[in-house]
């Protein structure tokens, strides 16, 4: 194989067709001018009106809605709230050892007398303390607070 170029010639051959129209390339106007004018295209519009009682009915059904979305809302918001009282009451009535309702009752200290000298108690390890009676009280006065 070579990397050289070769050109090859051969003859030229006419063709002619006989019997065929020339088309010239022109624009012409179609003649169908006519059937549009007879066609109409009809738009029709319509105008709704509304009565002032549609109006205040959609305003009451929205003000409705809106009071819906609100209420669920709020309410949601309660229900975290309320999630977090009732674990701390639960971990109290749940714990077995001093030293674990010690552990959960500190955070609570220097709000209320009455739970400080609780806290205290609890602190200084007293062997004759009844923990079924000072749970009750912890969430006596847990509920008292709203802690």
């Amino acid at each position: 194989k070579t990397n050289s170029v070769n050109t090859v010639f051969t003859k030229e051959y006419k063709i002619k067709v006989i019997n065929t129209p020339k088309h010239k390339s022109t624009l012409e106007i179609s003649k169908d001018t006519e059937k549009p004018s007879l066609i109409k295209e009809k738009i029709v519009t319509k105008i709704v009106k509304t009565s002032n009682q549609d109006k205040i009915l959609f305003f009451v059904f929205g003000l409705i809605v809106a009071f819906i979305i609100v209420g669920i809302y709020i309410l949601y918001k309660r229900k975290d709230i309320k999630v977090e009282e009732i674990n701390i009451e639960k971990s109290i009535k749940r714990v077995k050892t001093k030293q674990e309702l010690f552990k959960i009752i500190v955070p609570f200290i220097n709000i209320d007398e009455n739970l400080d000298k609780i806290i205290y108690s609890i602190e200084s390890n007293e062997q004759n303390i009844d923990m079924k009676k000072i749970k009750k009280e912890l969430i006596d006065i847990i509920k008292e607070l709203k802690l």
